[in-house]
């Protein structure tokens, strides 16, 4: 009588299955996640192509750039003067400019009815996909800033008021003292104002959008990632060394934000620079500029008008950086610094090579 003998896995070799199973996840896993981000950040990369063909076509038809943030305490962004180029002339045209300063409304207001159709619009151009939109708020939200320049006085007047909004290390997005946001007037920039070269000069980046609803509140949660979108609070150097950024990023880098409870923090929370991206619409800085005066990957420092919003992402080691030229230069964390003020101006004068980025 033959007998037929079951064969099977022993305990020793199921193990062996599993743990070569367990080693497989553990390698591909990785580089399924490289992969991902690899296509996210092509896409981001693709938004800010479109910035720049929109940018272009702005220039071909006005003559100049669109302002950074402006007129006067209207703060109308850069992002809003070009919808006409990025497909979106509806949206325009339903955007009531006439509601503020100087006809007789008031200043910018982003919960003013008038215009809430368009504020809270989400435009997919304006969002990096690597960034989870963290916001509670119903605006539109935004990853891309334009470059206002490199130094702390870039944004503004700096605490000095030395006009350095429009100095020697502006960049082309700047503020708009003057002029009518029915003719599109005020403190503009040509291209043929970019004297250091449109290739050798930024015009917008990205920077991580922050937390939670900050409006109107002193309660915004603290951001723990790497990098932040919390701010810190520095002491301000003296006015006559706003005007360049050296002094202004020592004083940054030995200062990073710091969780609630600090008086630091406590005094970051009473700023508008808690809503990092929270409104595309919005010049002010926390929602659509940066300067290059901190490395990319860092953190942004306010002190009065003396800043240094920054350009920051969660692209492994690296930001994207649209060029005046149209060109998007993938700028490493470990860009050397004088490089990164550099491309930060737009008539400073520096000599820029492509090796130092």
């Amino acid at each position: 009588m033959n007998s037929r003998i079951r064969r099977g896995f022993t305990l020793i070799e199921l193990l062996v299955v599993i743990a070569i199973i367990a080693v497989l996840i553990a390698l591909l896993l990785p580089a399924v996640q490289s992969a991902r981000e690899a296509a996210r950040r092509a896409q981001c990369i693709n938004n800010l192509k479109q910035i720049g063909v929109a940018l272009h076509n702005y220039v071909s038809s006005v003559n100049v750039l669109p302002w950074g943030d402006g007129p006067w305490w209207n703060e109308w962004s850069a992002h809003t003067l070009l919808f006409p180029y990025l497909e979106q002339q509806p949206l325009y045209n339903a955007t009531n400019f006439g509601n503020a300063l100087p006809f007789g409304g008031a200043p910018f207001n982003i919960n003013n009815p008038i215009n809430t159709t368009v504020t809270y619009t989400k435009i997919a151009a304006f969002n990096c996909p690597s960034d989870p939109d963290r916001l509670s708020d119903p605006n539109g939200h935004n990853n891309y800033m334009a470059n206002s320049g490199s130094a702390p006085n870039s944004m503004y007047a700096g605490n000095g008021g030395t006009m350095g909004w429009n100095g020697p290390v502006a960049g082309p997005f700047i503020y708009s003292d003057n002029g009518t946001v029915t003719t599109l007037g005020g403190t503009s920039i040509s291209l043929a104002a970019i004297t250091d070269g449109l290739s050798n000069t930024a015009a917008f980046s990205e920077r991580i959008k922050a937390i939670g609803n900050n409006f109107g509140s002193n309660t915004a949660p603290f951001d723990y990632g790497k990098p932040t979108s919390s701010i810190s609070i520095p002491a301000a150097v003296p006015n006559n060394l706003e005007t360049t950024p050296l002094a202004y990023y020592q004083v940054c880098m030995a200062t990073p934000p710091v969780p609630y409870g600090s008086a630091q923090q406590d005094a970051a929370n009473f700023v508008d620079d808690n809503i990092s991206g929270a409104m595309w619409v919005s010049g002010q800085p926390s929602c659509s500029r940066y300067v290059h005066v901190m490395p990319p990957n860092t953190w942004t420092c306010r002190s009065g008008l003396q800043m240094s919003h920054v350009a920051n992402s969660y692209h492994p080691g690296v930001v994207n950086v649209l060029a005046c030229d149209g060109s998007v230069k993938v700028i490493k964390s470990s860009v050397n610094i004088n490089a990164w003020w550099g491309l930060g101006s737009r008539a400073g004068g520096e000599v820029v090579s492509s090796d130092s980025y």
